[in-house]
């Protein structure tokens, strides 16, 4: 049976993993320069088990830190997407790929949004959640989460996935926890399960997302699949 015609909808998919050898050589087939080759990731696989994943990690990790070199990765990642009739994706970015500059942040990052929203098309919608890890001092929670709020309020990002091991203990950050309960914030708490697994629970409501639940309901929301930010909600474990 073939599937390429059915609409899908691709969640929790990690801006620092949807990189591999094929788009490297494609990117640089347009004449963009990444400081990290085809050559150089393929000598990080296979991935079998969580050392070698920790591995093909550190070696992805030369793209970080700059929203700009993710562009082209982007771009080639969403014409994927649109070729598969994805019409809907979540990803997460990490706190290092935001504006390091405070006034500058909504102004810089805006510009981001709009070259994603750009490469849209009207064909797919592209929604990016802020990953922070939960082992994190309360005081540099806090200080990230006011950066993702601000943001959010800004409409450019969906929400905050909050990971790590769930070993960590979350109630020193409750304070800062129940400042993101609010009205429309999409929280996704993740925390890995073994070697190439994960798990989630997507906190959401339509008033506020507190109670925990899996699976997904996209196509239970009236519009999601409309474009508008303000009206989309999917939940998923990955």
């Amino acid at each position: 049976m073939r599937f390429r015609h059915i609409p899908k909808v691709e969640l929790h998919c990690h801006l620092d993993g949807i990189v591999d050898p094929a788009m490297l050589r494609e990117i640089q087939r347009r004449g963009v320069s990444l400081p990290l080759t085809p050559e150089t990731l393929q000598a990080a696989y296979p991935v079998r088990n969580f050392e070698e994943f920790i591995r093909w990690f550190q070696t992805a990790d030369a793209v970080e830190g700059d929203p700009e070199r993710f562009k082209p990765i982007l771009a080639a990642h969403i014409a994927r997407l649109i070729a598969q009739n994805v019409i809907y994706t979540e990803i997460m970015m990490g706190t290092s790929e935001l504006p390091r500059d405070d006034g500058k942040l909504i102004e810089e990052f805006g510009e981001f949004r709009e070259y994603v929203t750009g490469l849209e098309g009207g064909k797919i919608q592209v929604e990016f959640l802020v990953a922070v890890a939960r082992n994190r001092p309360p005081e540099t929670f806090e200080k990230l989460a006011d950066r993702v709020i601000r943001l959010r309020a800004a409409n450019l990002v969906f929400g905050i996935a909050l990971a790590g091991w769930p070993e960590v203990p979350i109630k020193p950050l409750s304070r800062t926890l129940a400042r993101l309960r609010e009205p429309g914030w999409a929280s996704r708490f993740t925390r890995a399960s073994g070697p190439g697994r994960s798990r989630c629970g997507m906190r959401w409501r339509t008033d506020s997302p507190i109670a925990s639940a899996t699976g997904w309901h996209s196509f239970r929301t009236p519009g999601w699949s409309s474009g508008s930010r303000e009206t989309a909600s999917t939940s998923r474990c990955a």
